[in-house]
């Protein structure tokens, strides 16, 4: 009789999957087939690569990374708090850089502390949520993305300062465009 099993995704909590392939070795089950997705595909790839569970509960023990990726969750959500704070304090933050007729500088709320919290609140959630997936070569991917608004920063401040009358006191007035006292 041929065996074969799925191993389902879940970031940090695919790990529960070795503790499953350790009663299998137990038991002496031979696995015929093993499919995965996500985490389970990793668990998955190494199983059928010949590495016993107990070895994998080992390697894995040490990733201190996947053990800190469990604060990412609660990180997550404050970033998500930021970001409604900014939807509520901003009614024009669109995701196209313009003006709109009769737009004004906000310069309450969060924008009194960073000149772009909107682009705080996408980062930490761009970044973190791989983190709080398990996926390391997502979180690697994602590294990429502040760089990217960085450079989406320098245009919209460039039409602002244009376009927008009071953003160039504002500029002045709020130093700071993503972290305080950095940049």
């Amino acid at each position: 009789m041929n065996i074969g099993i799925a191993l389902g995704s879940g970031g940090t909590k695919g790990f529960a999957h070795i503790e499953y392939l350790k009663v299998i070795d137990e038991f002496g089950i031979r696995i015929g087939a093993i499919s995965g997705s996500s985490m389970g595909a990793l668990i998955g790839a190494f199983y059928a690569g010949g590495m016993k569970a107990a070895e994998m509960e080992k390697v894995f023990a040490d990733l201190t990374l996947f053990d800190k990726a469990k604060m990412a969750d609660g990180l997550i959500l404050l970033a998500y708090y930021l970001f409604v704070l900014v939807m509520r304090e901003n009614s024009y933050a669109s995701r196209v850089v313009e003006v709109a007729a009769e737009q004004k500088v906000i310069k309450t709320g969060p924008y009194a502390v960073v000149r772009h919290p909107l682009y705080v609140s996408a980062i930490l959630i761009w970044v973190l949520t791989p983190l709080a997936l398990g996926s390391l070569w997502a979180f690697m991917l994602a590294l990429l993305f502040p760089f990217l608004l960085i450079v989406r920063i320098k245009n919209e401040e460039k039409v602002l300062t244009e376009e927008l009358p009071g953003y160039r006191e504002y500029l002045q007035e709020v130093k700071y465009r993503l972290v305080p006292g950095i940049w």
